[in-house]
């Protein structure tokens, strides 16, 4: 399967680390190094993971990332 993050997701990305770097600079990179992982998971074995139901007649699935 092939990985790959939109416009859209990629400005949240970035944002996301943006947010966190403003308390931590080091964890905002590695927070977006472990959620970019999270999601190669998901190109390896996407049958893994559920469709996302709007999307799911282009096999779209999803990745849920929970964090503490």
């Amino acid at each position: 399967m092939i990985l790959e993050f939109s416009n859209e997701a990629e400005n949240d990305l970035e944002q996301i680390a943006d947010y966190i770097a403003r308390e931590n600079s080091r964890r905002a990179l590695s927070f977006v190094r472990e959620l970019r992982s999270k999601y190669e998971d998901l190109a390896d074995s996407p049958s893994g993971f559920a469709l996302v139901p709007r999307y799911e007649h282009h096999g779209i699935h999803r990745r849920v990332m929970a964090t503490i």
